[in-house]
């Protein structure tokens, strides 16, 4: 499924689509998605949601950014 770069949400503005993509070693182990209205928004979300785990917060074909493990 294709996701719009861009949404509206009603009462929440202009919302970008990411997705985070937790690894295990070079592999994807899982996906979570994030709509948020900014990249700063995004990389809160993405810090409380990835948990202990290695992953990168993409939005479409640009990577934001790659976290550690923790």
């Amino acid at each position: 499924m294709r996701h719009a770069l861009v949404t509206v949400v009603k009462g929440r503005g202009v919302q970008v689509y990411y997705r985070l993509y937790l690894m295990r070693g070079d592999r994807i182990r899982d996906a979570i998605e994030i709509h948020a209205t900014d990249d700063e928004s995004a990389l809160q979300t993405a810090e409380q949601r990835k948990g202990t785990l290695p992953a990168e917060l993409w939005c479409r074909t640009r990577r934001v950014a790659t976290f550690l493990a923790a």
